[in-house]
């Protein structure tokens, strides 16, 4: 027993009230040494006195002398006990609504009720869909040695510590108090000449990769760029350390240090109290329990950081979860999901080429954002082994990793994307390394040379460089089981201005390959140095998709407007492959140019989905009822042709499920088909209910609406009644 417990012991005794006791029992449990509680926790409609996850306790606290089970609670009819029974029944039931933990069996929750001297503790149990309290245990504690042991035994014992899951408001809790100290250590690398030069690289890196994603960051953004810089600084060490963490990382500072030394973030890594928060962050997200989580966490954390007005800016619309989860639903059937199992298990047994000769198998997300659509499909895949394939379970990561493909343009969305699809994967074995497939690149693959002709099956795909030089990559190395290997192996030849053996290539891939590494020597001279690893590597991804296409996509495409596109080559190229599509309206309107979401899914169809494959969309309102979708809803992209099945419109959810989506939201569903099929209005759903509710009902279907035109610019759907 130590002199600060004999002190809060002390206080305990000398008051009478609630407010007071709490706040010395509080620091009682500090002093014993026990885990991080919580004071006056909101819990449904109301508010726990102290609250532990750790090990899973409540504690309610009384005034001295007006505490004891059967007497009236805050409620008329309710008695204490009853009211800790009612608190264990909500927290248990927003658990199971929110984080239901599927991989490990938790330990019942407790609830102790006290005055700080008299102690009655409930452990609870669940029977249907209520909670229940088995009889009590009295104690009391009227001396200090009484409490410790008391304290040690039944509020904070060993056998009860538990890592628990992330729960609501972490990013308010931890994440931005975090950014204040980020944005402290700029303010210190700014004054000292001896670090800012770096730090200036770093920041300059991250501008490119930036540019490179199509965002320009504007005077008029309402984020400074040094305030944006550390919230991505934040966000990028956060996904890294949580992959880390996933991974089984057991306290090791330098293996922290080393996951985050690379790239923009590393800036933190060459200042003494950089490397010190970084070892503190991950020591904090380490007390969380993260495999096995029901959502997308890290499109939360994303929105607490990331203010509305500047993902909106950006076209940033991250989807939440109960619709990602319909969307997967709707857009993968179970039928497809057993083919998509067993020949992703011969491919890992035969250690063959990711989906070669198996197109049509495979999920794509190519623009995944934070990851909840991989987050869901892998959920789904992951239930479906278990339920009907449990001989192939011991497998389950392996096949997930080959059927779940994500590919973001935004470094930082890419970042938080792996890391969220880590959660929803089974524990990465010692004897095998299945990394999550994120890729950071252009889904549109707008840097190909032929990016308007993709149909070319020649040997070689030229890739141009920033400075417009093409860089020939035979297409033997971007669809070899090795891709990545053989990718470094040039990387180092280019960079050393060697030439190394190709024995698993052609004479002839071999010849090419030796033109691409004299081109990619001279690009990295010219043009750039130690980029162009990252560079080619998630190029290759994409491109080798598109080789070798998928049977599903899911994705929520970015919702810029066209006339919001930034002048220059990506605007250039967007105008180009609208075109390309036949997606031009043939209106006077100044909006005429439609949004980059219309443009986004036809490139991705054409590019990645199999003839017959299934296309699930989250878009803008707009593509129901503006005018300048039109040629898009007739289903006819340019060579290729689509077959609407259904649509929903989503604006009669409250609230709305994007707060600044000034055109509302729809979902439509698609199929890659011979012949073109429009969107017919009888295919539309009408969706109403909470967006909190996980089972929104459709309300009627549009046969039942008139279609009113009331402009060039725009049609209205208005219901009959």
């Amino acid at each position: 027993m130590n002199q600060e417990f004999k002190e809060a012991f002390a206080k305990i005794q000398a008051t009478q009230n609630e407010a007071e006791v709490r706040d010395a029992l509080h620091s009682a449990l500090k002093s014993v040494g026990s885990k991080e509680w919580y004071l006056e926790r909101s819990i449904t409609t109301d508010s726990i006195d102290m609250l532990s996850y750790w090990y899973r306790t409540i504690i309610e606290i009384k005034d001295r002398g007006k505490c004891n089970p059967e007497i009236r609670g805050s409620l008329p009819n309710e008695t204490q006990k009853g009211e800790i029974e009612r608190y264990l029944h909500d927290i248990t039931r927003k658990e199971l609504e929110t984080s239901k933990l599927e991989e490990r069996e938790s330990i019942p929750w407790r609830g102790i009720l006290t005055d700080g001297v008299h102690w009655w503790t409930f452990d609870s149990y669940r029977k249907g869909g209520a909670v229940y309290l088995r009889d009590s245990r009295g104690k009391k504690c009227n001396s200090a040695e009484s409490l410790w042991d008391y304290l040690l035994k039944y509020v904070a014992p060993v056998d009860r510590e538990n890592l628990p899951s992330p729960h609501d408001g972490l990013a308010e809790e931890i994440f931005l108090p975090y950014l204040n100290d980020v944005l402290h250590l700029i303010s210190q690398v700014e004054n000292k000449p001896a670090h800012h030069s770096k730090y200036e690289k770093k920041l300059c890196m991250w501008q490119f990769a930036l540019q490179e994603a199509g965002i320009v960051l504007s005077e008029n953004q309402p984020l400074s760029r040094t305030d944006l810089f550390a919230r991505h600084t934040l966000l990028v060490i956060s996904a890294r350390i949580l992959k880390l963490i996933l991974r089984g990382w057991k306290d090791d500072d330098e293996a922290v240090l080393n996951t985050v030394n690379d790239g923009f973030p590393a800036w933190l890594c060459e200042i003494d109290q950089g490397k010190t928060f970084v070892v503190q962050v991950a020591k904090r997200l380490s007390n969380f329990y993260w495999r096995g989580e029901t959502r997308d966490r890290l499109r939360e954390v994303y929105h607490a950081l990331i203010p509305k007005e500047v993902r909106k800016e950006f076209g940033e619309y991250y989807t939440p979860d109960w619709l990602a989860k319909k969307v997967v639903q709707e857009t993968l059937d179970d039928t497809w999901i057993d083919k998509c199992i067993v020949a992703a298990s011969k491919l890992e047994t035969e250690d063959l080429p990711q989906l070669q000769g198996n197109e049509g198998i495979g999920v794509l997300d190519p623009a995944c954002g934070s990851g909840t659509f991989l987050f869901h499909v892998a959920r789904r895949i992951r239930k479906r082994i278990k339920q009907n394939h449990p001989t192939l379970a011991h497998n389950t990561r392996q096949i997930l990793v080959r059927l779940v493909t994500g590919i973001d343009v935004h470094p930082v969305a890419a970042e938080m994307a792996q890391a969220t699809l880590e959660m929803a994967l089974p524990a990465m074995p010692t004897s095998v390394n299945t990394e999550p497939r994120v890729y950071i690149g252009d889904s549109m693959q707008s840097k190909r040379e032929d990016y308007l002709e993709i149909t070319d099956k020649g040997r070689a795909i030229n890739i141009l460089s920033s400075a417009g030089t093409n860089l020939p990559i035979p297409r033997t190395v971007l669809l070899h089981p090795r891709a990545n290997e053989l990718i470094e192996r040039l990387n180092n030849d280019a960079n050393n201005d060697t030439d190394s053996l190709y024995p698993e290539l052609s004479e002839e891939d071999q010849r090419i390959t030796k033109i691409t590494r004299q081109t990619l020597t001279d690009i990295i001279r010219k043009e750039a140095n130690n980029v162009w690893r990252w560079n080619l590597r998630n190029m290759a991804g994409p491109i080798r998709l598109s080789e070798n296409k998928v049977g599903r996509i899911v994705t929520n495409p970015p919702w810029l407007v066209g006339n919001d596109t930034p002048d220059g080559d990506s605007k250039e190229t967007i105008d180009n492959l609208r075109k390309n599509y036949s997606l031009n309206a043939k209106l006077t309107a100044l909006s005429a140019h439609g949004d980059l979401a219309s443009v986004f899914s036809a490139r991705v169809a054409d590019l990645y989905l199999s003839e017959h494959g299934r296309m699930g969309l989250v878009l803008p309102g707009s593509a129901l009822i503006n005018r300048t979708w039109e040629p898009w809803r007739s289903g006819k992209w340019g060579a290729i042709n689509i077959s609407f099945t259904i649509a929903w419109g989503l604006d009669e959810i409250n609230p709305p499920v994007f707060e600044n989506a000034t055109n509302g939201t729809c979902a439509t569903f698609v199929r890659r088909t011979p012949k073109a099929k429009k969107l017919n209005w009888k295919q539309v759903g009408w969706w109403s209910g909470h967006y909190d509710e996980p089972e929104v009902k459709v309300k009627q279907f549009a046969c039942h609406h008139v279609v009113q035109r009331l402009s060039e610019d725009l049609l209205v759907v208005h219901e009959t009644h």
